[in-house]
């Protein structure tokens, strides 16, 4: 390990390995306040190759005080007002590795949304419709039209589906229902979904594909029946069929229903929404604040306000926080358990408006966000003034990212290009 020739100040540190398997004892180390988390990745790569001969060469990430170590050790304790004249206790693991490209997708508009299903990816262009593409080939396996702009599209994941349901909401104010058939490479539209009087800009799904809920221009939230059967509640389900527009050009028919829940408090159009548990919602605003909603009680239960716009929101139940994209170029995080609405962390590094955020389904420190300055950036929350990984490739501004598969991220932009990213 190389260090400064300079005389520097010791400090006592106890190194931790999360996988013990790289444990290097527990014993304190004297090490220069001049080391940074480089120099620490070497020191333990040596005593690890030290105690066993056939170690290979790991790149480890370094936690002190709960951050990410990406300074020298000098000015993380002024950073965090630690003390040096105590033993400090760095906790290391192996580090994150870079998403990787899986290649890109072209259209011909602009793609406003995105979101993924096993090896299917569904994307909404503002040309007026929405596509399902082949994660491996890129090939279009199918389309589903709107009278204009689609915003919105969500899977609605169900362990069994051979013929998989998934929802679109387009600025023409329609939002329906639709069942692809895989072999056919056909969509057929089942419900379409009536209680908004603008554009449907925003769409999630619950956990178990039971129910959705939709964010609209028209300042509410509609939360709705996501079962392809039959309602059993005949005032939700309109038995008279409303006639809709298919690829081929021809009319077909499909059901109507009506919300089962209608949410009203915001101000301004509502630009995200998401679930928090079974019970309650969260959706956020151009009004500047995000609401908590009881859907037992259809009752706005608290709000967390923010100084700019809010363009998206993401919640996870491993850390149960909710993150969120700004127009001020800022990632922030919310605990909505908090009954002082205090913002968590700021996240910076965007130079542009962040138009899309989510968590990772499977790590509850890690985030993407996409932003208008044609990045797509990969999170820990553990290190708030640098992403881990900055990707590049976007020719104009990212509209939108989805991480709801483990192992692959999707972002999709103005420059009409859907980019994979393996994770």
């Amino acid at each position: 390990m190389e260090v400064s020739e300079q005389e520097d100040k010791h400090l006592q540190v106890r190194l931790t390995a999360k996988d013990e398997k790289y444990s290097v004892g527990e014993s304190p180390f004297s090490i220069p306040s001049s080391v940074a988390f480089v120099e620490l990745n070497s020191l333990v790569n040596d005593l690890l190759t030290g105690a066993k001969s056939d170690h290979v060469i790991v790149e480890f990430d370094f936690l002190l005080a709960n951050e990410l170590l990406r300074t020298t050790l000098e000015e993380a304790l002024t950073e965090r007002a630690l003390s040096s004249e105590n033993v400090l206790d760095i906790v290391y693991f192996v580090k994150h590795q870079a998403p990787e490209s899986e290649g890109q997708i072209v259209l011909n508009d602009w793609i406003s949304d995105v979101d993924c299903f096993g090896t299917y990816i569904l994307s909404g262009s503002y040309n007026n419709s929405a596509y399902i593409w082949n994660r491996g080939s890129g090939q279009c396996l199918a389309s589903v039209q709107h009278l204009a702009s689609v915003k919105s599209v969500a899977w609605i994941r169900h362990s069994d589906s051979e013929q998989p349901l998934f929802v679109t909401g387009g600025m023409d104010e329609a939002l329906n229902m639709w069942q692809f058939f895989p072999e056919e490479g056909v969509c057929r539209c089942l419900y379409t979904f009536t209680g908004h009087g603008r554009s449907v800009d925003c769409l999630a799904v619950d956990k178990v594909g039971q129910r959705f809920c939709s964010g609209s221009w028209d300042r509410t939230i509609n939360v709705w029946q996501a079962s392809s059967e039959q309602a059993t509640d005949n005032s939700m389900e309109n038995a008279a069929k409303r006639k809709m527009p298919s690829v081929s050009g021809d009319e077909v028919e499909a059901l109507e229903r009506k919300p089962l829940v209608t949410l009203k408090g915001h101000t301004e159009a509502v630009s995200a929404v998401a679930w928090v548990d079974s019970g309650s919602v969260a959706s956020a605003s151009w009004d500047h604040c995000i609401r908590l909603w009881d859907l037992d009680t259809a009752s706005h239960t608290s709000t967390l306000p923010c100084s700019h716009v809010f363009n998206s929101i993401s919640y996870s139940p491993l850390s149960r926080l909710i993150v969120s994209g700004n127009a001020d170029r800022f990632v922030r995080l919310y605990d909505p358990r908090s009954e002082t609405a205090v913002i968590q962390k700021q996240l910076k590094f965007h130079t542009g408006w962040v138009s899309s955020v989510e968590w990772s389904p499977v790590n509850e420190y890690l985030l993407v966000s996409g932003s208008f300055d044609k990045t797509v950036c990969q999170w820990d929350i553990r290190s708030p003034n640098a992403p881990l990984y900055s990707m590049t490739g976007h020719g104009d501004k990212v509209m939108c990212v989805c991480w709801s598969e483990p192992d692959l991220v999707v972002s999709g932009g103005s420059d009409a290009q859907l980019r994979l990213y393996k994770t």
